[in-house]
Parts: C-alpha cells; structure tokens; sequence
C-alpha cells in the first residue's frame, strides 16, 4: 500500500507543523483514514490536530518510536519502537573501528524495530466495520491487521487510506 502523493508530508520539525499538516490533509477532498509518523514531535502534533476534530477514534495513527505516556493516552498510540541501546552501540562500534584504522565499503546495518499495538493503529478503516462481539473495534487482534509496508521519511508523515483492514503494517521500511 503506498500513500497518495499529496498526503505525504516532508521537513515536520515541530509539534506544530505536524498538527498544521494533519489538519491539512483532514481536511482535503480525500482524507486519510491512517497516519504514519516518522518521529515523536510529529506523531504528538498529529495526535493533536486529531484531537482538536475529534477524529482520535476514526483515523487510525502510528508513530516511529515509543514515547512516555504512548500507552496512557485514549485511545493509546501503536508505535514502531526502535532498541535505541542496540542502535547506540552498532555505531560506536563502528566508530572504533574506524578509529583503529579499518576501512569499508559503505554498507547498510539493520536494527530490528518492534511493532507496539495499543489501539490507535488498528481503527478500522471506514470500508470494513468492526467485528461484532469484539471489544475496541478489533484493536489489537493481529488477524485484524493488513499485510502492507509503508515507508517513512525523517521528519515526516504520510497518510494512508486504509481500505481493506483495520490496522497498520507490521512490516516498516524506514529509509532516510
């Protein structure tokens, strides 16, 4: 599933230009029915302008990385968690190595993320309803989730019309 160009947003720094950008693209002729946000100051400014129309239970948000009080706040915010230690120590890693004289060709390091549902993700889309007799509109029920991959952009967020399933990719390429 790929984002419709226009709902794909690049240089949120802010909290602020991220709820200005979410607004935006609420507001436009086709709305998104998900957000996908690549950094925390982005994922609360987009928490925010959804708050303000009142569309937290309608659109569904996931954020790239995990933040305090993520798991508190209603519905609570599905995140991509990143292993900050893993990633801290794969560079300095790389750091001695090339301060002990090694060379390489530039290569590509993967440090596995972690798919965190809490709800915010797995809205239903507004074409396939929740299932009856499932508390939260199918929250949290992997079978729920579609089989996408979505890919983010540093300081940015896209939108995505979620036509057939009720939650967000569990496959992430982040690219930057």
């Amino acid at each position: 599933m790929r984002p419709r160009t226009g709902h794909i947003v690049h240089d949120l720094h802010t909290e602020d230009a991220a709820r200005a950008a979410a607004r935006h693209l609420a507001g436009s002729a086709q709305p998104p029915t998900a957000y996908f946000t690549a950094q925390n100051p982005v994922t609360i400014g987009a928490i925010r302008a959804l708050r303000e129309i009142g569309g937290q239970d309608r659109t569904a948000l996931v954020g790239y990385d995990d933040f305090p009080l993520a798991d508190l706040l209603q519905p609570a915010v599905t995140v991509v968690a990143q292993d900050p230690y893993r990633m801290g120590r794969a560079a300095a890693e790389l750091i001695f190595r090339r301060l002990d004289g090694d060379t390489w060709e530039p290569t590509t390091h993967v440090v596995p993320t972690v798919l965190v549902p809490r709800g915010s993700g797995e809205i239903p889309g507004p074409h396939r309803p929740a299932k009856p007799g499932v508390p939260g509109r199918g929250r949290g029920h992997r079978r729920d989730w579609f089989g996408a991959a979505g890919t983010a952009y540093p300081s940015g967020l896209f939108g995505l019309d979620v036509l057939n399933g009720s939650g967000i990719a569990q496959n992430v390429n982040v690219s930057g």
